[in-house]
């Protein structure tokens, strides 16, 4: 087998490689690929975006192997257990506060691994971790009784990758201003009022937007199922997956049937 140059360092080297969206590259970079990289996410990259990651998370690379394990954790403060902990680019964290960011980052602890501490401190200041937020008085205002006015924004980012996009959170009450945060539970309370009023005392009202009937294919033939995705937004209360609303399961017409709902502001349920 000849020789090949990585289309990563610019060095030669022998051998298959590890392959990535357009060539392979050496051993010597796939070493620190793993480190950045989770699982086969480098596959789906090109040699240029894998390269500009490298130079990124140069310094943490070389100093990967150098890291000591600290008594507490960074985050939390706790005792950090010889065990159970996370290892990150450049720290070491608890699972407790690991399971929290792969929750907010809707990614896996392989993927969270390949991050940094300081990328990953700052989402636990956010008002959905927190339950809340505190304005400068210092009065704390629940998250919950204010999410009438302020719901979570789902989103989708693009990303690399077979299952091609990521799902990120928008938190409203992480920009309000002092005077916004305190006024909003009064606006909050009339805004229950209000919905109350137009629809009556409900755990939940659900605006929907669209109703779409779900199919299968088979040999390139499209079956319909008896199930329903169903989008739209939570305007009052909250919505769980695998909990239709009443209002749903007395339809008759059609006999619907919801397969499930996301609790998330503006959202989709299938």
């Amino acid at each position: 087998m000849g020789v090949k140059i990585c289309p990563i360092c610019g060095k030669e080297f022998k051998g298959m490689g590890h392959p990535c969206k357009d060539g392979d590259y050496c051993g010597d970079c796939e070493k620190k690929v793993t480190r950045v990289f989770p699982g086969e996410d480098a596959y789906y990259e090109t040699a240029g975006a894998i390269r500009a990651k490298l130079e990124k998370y140069a310094g943490e690379i070389a100093a990967y192997d150098s890291v000591p394990k600290p008594e507490t954790c960074p985050i939390c403060g706790k005792k950090l257990p010889k065990l159970m902990s996370l290892r990150l680019l450049d720290a070491y964290i608890c699972m407790s506060c690991a399971e929290k960011a792969s929750g907010l980052l809707r990614k896996g602890y392989d993927a969270i691994g390949c991050m940094c501490l300081g990328e990953i401190q700052p989402l636990f200041g956010k008002a959905a971790v927190q339950g809340g937020k505190k304005d400068a008085s210092g009065t704390f205002h629940d998250a919950d009784s204010l999410r009438v006015l302020y719901p979570l924004i789902r989103t989708l980012r693009e990303t690399p990758g077979e299952e091609g996009y990521d799902t990120d959170y928008i938190d409203p009450l992480d920009t309000l201003s002092g005077e916004e945060l305190r006024s909003a539970p009064e606006r909050a309370e009339k805004r229950r009022s209000y919905l109350r009023s137009q629809y009556g005392d409900h755990k939940a009202v659900f605006e929907v937007d669209s109703v779409t009937k779900l199919y299968g294919t088979t040999k390139g033939r499209r079956f319909y199922r008896n199930e329903y995705r169903v989008g739209g937004r939570v305007l009052l209360g909250e919505l769980r997956c695998g909990t239709p609303p009443s209002s749903a399961a007395r339809s008759s017409p059609g006999s619907f049937r919801s397969a499930g709902w996301e609790t998330a502001g503006n959202t989709s349920a299938a």
